[in-house]
């Protein structure tokens, strides 16, 4: 058989609290206040987040890439021979070398219909126009 346990908490002779409309409004609009509240800060940080990356794919985008190395090479595993001079022998492995490799690439789109209308689309929504919708 299960123990059950019941708290009653009773407050006898407990007054209200005084509650003017200032202290409510403070109290709702506290960071711990109101759930409401809080949930619309967020959807607006969204909305500004959803801006951010509509406008994105309007600027430019720029690559880079970077490569080094030190290697050395056979000739003849690559099927190169040199024919042998009375005197003097070439050499079948040439190295070290070292070799670096930049690259940049840059693009840019100069016009997309697409993207205009997301961005727009998005600063509808991070302003709260419904443009006339719902």
């Amino acid at each position: 058989m299960r123990g059950v346990v019941v708290l009653l908490a009773v407050s006898v002779g407990a007054e209200p609290l005084p509650l003017s409309l200032k202290k409510a409004a403070e109290i709702a609009l506290a960071p711990a206040g109101s759930a409401r509240v809080q949930l619309a800060r967020e959807a607006i940080a969204q909305a500004k987040a959803r801006q951010s990356q509509a406008r994105a794919s309007l600027l430019p985008n720029v690559d880079g890439a970077m490569t080094g190395q030190n290697f050395t090479r056979n000739l003849k595993a690559f099927g190169i021979a040199f024919p042998a001079v009375p005197g003097f022998r070439p050499a079948d492995v040439v190295g070290p070398i070292t070799n670096f490799d930049v690259r940049v690439h840059a693009a840019f789109t100069v016009f997309d219909y697409a993207a205009w209308k997301r961005l727009d689309t998005a600063r509808h929504g991070a302003h709260g126009d419904r443009g006339g919708r719902g």
